[in-house]
């Protein structure tokens, strides 16, 4: 849960991204069409401008070479990795899911990540090896199989928040110094993101 400064800086964030709606009635046609667009995120941050990316790049060298040690102390220790893996990726899926009003709670992404780890995970020899293509003909479990009883949207919002980290974890470990991710793979990872969602039905129908 983030609280603080860090709530703070995430609600101005919010604030800005979304204040192409603050001139518009809600519930109007205006402003409906402008929250099935989805654009609205995409017109802010500009995710296809990677100048921004190569400038922070380069500031950032040396940040950047420790990282790449690290993943390398972390390719060689299983356990090591299995322990920061799950101690970061349901948290930084959890934030992501609870800035978007999805109710869940850090323990039920847990509970999914834990699921994902004995239903799907453990039956592959190395995920950050396959290519986004291949990822993303898995078939996931259902919600009903990780969190039985909550709401199928939320579990499954969650779930391929889990899914997706989990996945970029592996690949960026895999791959020291560069994360072997195009913006082909970005995007297909983002349509991973959505499925079985609500979200991914309002966006095939926009």
């Amino acid at each position: 849960m983030i609280t603080g400064a860090g709530a703070s800086s995430h609600y101005r964030l919010g604030k800005a991204s979304y204040c192409t709606f603050a001139n518009l009635e809600k519930g109007s046609s205006e402003y409906e069409d402008l929250a099935r667009s989805g654009r609205v995120w995409e017109n802010f941050f500009r995710p296809g401008n990677i100048e921004p990316y190569l400038q922070a790049q380069s500031d950032l060298k040396q940040t950047l070479a420790s990282i790449d040690e690290l993943k390398e102390f972390y390719r060689e220790n299983d356990k090591a990795y299995a322990t920061i893996v799950r101690a970061l990726v349901p948290e930084y899926a959890h934030q992501s899911t609870s800035l978007e009003q999805n109710p869940l709670h850090a323990g039920d992404a847990v509970v999914i990540f834990d699921e994902l780890e004995k239903q799907l995970f453990s039956n592959i020899d190395s995920l950050g090896a396959m290519s986004t293509s291949e990822v993303s003909k898995l078939a996931l479990p259902t919600p009903e199989n990780l969190l039985p009883g909550k709401n199928a949207n939320h579990v499954a919002e969650l779930r391929n928040h889990i899914f997706v980290s989990r996945y970029t974890t592996g690949v960026a470990l895999n791959n020291p110094v560069t994360t072997r991710l195009s913006v082909a793979d970005i995007k297909q990872l983002s349509m991973m993101i959505l499925r079985g969602t609500d979200a991914e039905t309002l966006y095939a129908s926009s």
